[in-house]
């Protein structure tokens, strides 16, 4: 990468711990989890050079951590209820 040129990063924010559908990151469209689908479609883009998904630390979010572990994608855990600091942890790395 160019030392002039400013990385891009892609930030999905994500939990599992919705009242109304919840794990419905994890959930299958066809058989594969609707945020491994997000992350596809991202990749897609030839301006990004870096995905991460912003979570919280509650333990709902577990099994999303695990699924994008086995998948070798980038996450941070941050606190559940400042979004915010979790994009700002992220940018700063």
């Amino acid at each position: 990468m160019n030392k002039n040129k400013k990385k891009i990063i892609a930030i999905i924010q994500c939990r599992l711990n919705s009242r109304r559908l919840p794990n419905k990151a994890i959930l299958k469209l066809s058989g594969i989890p609707a945020i491994i689908r997000m992350v596809n479609r991202v990749k897609r883009s030839k301006e990004i050079d870096e995905i991460w998904i912003a979570t919280g630390l509650s333990k709902e979010n577990d099994k999303l951590c695990n699924l994008l572990s086995n998948k070798n994608i980038n996450f941070y855990r941050g606190d559940d209820e400042d979004v915010l600091s979790r994009f700002i942890h992220i940018g700063n790395k």
